[in-house]
């Protein structure tokens, strides 16, 4: 048995920091995952109203729909974080992240990642923890042209 895995972001703080350091993450992506992560929110509102708690209060959900532009890390700080008992969107992204259980991967394991992926980059990697000997963990970075 063994595993594959395919564009995995595998350290979400490292993403979510380099995100912000390209033209396409600063100015496209982190809208474009935020607005669509609120449209479900839109799309599932009726649940949400009718819950009879959430850490969240509906007021605050209601706002974000009046909002013009809405990112990916103010969803996780407003929404996913309290929703899913996280201090904040960082510490969400620290616990979500699978760079954290690289060491216990105890099965072949080939990662196929884009060294030049424009969300995460390179150093969202985690290269320095992968095991080079068999059968505990293979990475392979694979660099490709995103766009």
């Amino acid at each position: 048995s063994g595993l594959v895995t395919l564009a995995n972001p595998w350290n979400f703080v490292e993403g979510a920091h380099h995100m912000l350091s390209t033209f396409l993450g600063k100015f496209v992506y982190r809208y474009a995952l935020g607005g669509a992560l609120r449209a479900l929110l839109r799309l599932h509102r009726r649940t949400f109203a009718e819950a009879p708690e959430l850490p969240v209060p509906y007021a605050v959900m209601e706002d974000i729909f009046r909002w013009r532009w809405f990112t990916l890390r103010q969803f996780d700080e407003i929404i996913t974080a309290p929703l899913y008992g996280f201090k904040d969107a960082w510490d969400y992204y620290a616990c979500i992240s699978s760079a954290r259980v690289v060491s216990g991967i105890k099965v072949p394991c080939l990662s196929i990642n884009s060294i030049d992926d424009p969300i995460t980059g390179s150093k969202a990697l985690p290269i320095d923890q992968v095991s080079p000997s068999p059968p505990t963990d293979v990475a392979c970075i694979i660099p490709w042209d995103h766009l």
